[in-house]
Parts: C-alpha cells; sequence; structure tokens
C-alpha cells in the first residue's frame, strides 16, 4: 500500500517519493516484462463479453507464488501467498487475468 501511496501511510511520508519512483522504474527488459529494483512491470490483458483492457501492474515476486501486484489504475494491491516452493508455479498470473482483474474492472 505504501509504494500505491508513493510512500505514505495514513497521510505520513515514510518512505521518499523519489526512492518509491527509482524502485519502481523499468531499467531493462527480460522476455516480456520490464525489471527494476525487485519489481517487475506486468501487463495484463483483460476480456469480458466482448470487452477488453490492457492492465499495467508493477509485481513483486517471490519463490512459492508470492505476489504482490500494484495496480495503480485500479488503486488497488492485491496479494498472494503460497507454498509451491521452487516449481515455478504461475497460478497468480493465471488468476489475475481470469478472476481478480475481470472482478475490479468489470464490476463496478
Amino acid at each position: 500500500i505504501v509504494v500505491l501511496a508513493h510512500g505514505k501511510w495514513h497521510d505520513r511520508q515514510v518512505v521518499s517519493t523519489a526512492w518509491i519512483d527509482r524502485s519502481t522504474a523499468r531499467y531493462t527488459e527480460i522476455g516480456s516484462r520490464g525489471y527494476g529494483y525487485l519489481w517487475w512491470h506486468q501487463d495484463f490483458d483483460v476480456t469480458r463479453d466482448g470487452r477488453s483492457v490492457r492492465v499495467k501492474t508493477i509485481v513483486a515476486s517471490g519463490n512459492g507464488g508470492q505476489k504482490i501486484y500494484v495496480i495503480p489504475s485500479l488503486e488497488a494491491v492485491v496479494v498472494f501467498t503460497g507454498g509451491s516452493y521452487n516449481t515455478g508455479n504461475s497460478a497468480p498470473n493465471l488468476m489475475m487475468p481470469r478472476e481478480i482483474l475481470p472482478s475490479l474492472l468489470f464490476e463496478r
């Protein structure tokens, strides 16, 4: 939530905005995703009932399916915890465009 709020927590600046901007910036491309200081940039194409939207996310990713998706355009943060260690499990990456993002986009 602090990343989404540009370093603020309850209207108090706890991390500098400059650091949030620098650490979440895209510095290189790895495959189809951008990468910064331990943050990935991942876009999802979300479709429901013939409507399509591209959603940009900033993602912190850990072993076992732990993911933190920061979605500035929706003012949302989605967190997954998991236990599929050392398997390359991408269940959160499948759930985001199929279940989570359509609910946030089209159910409002």
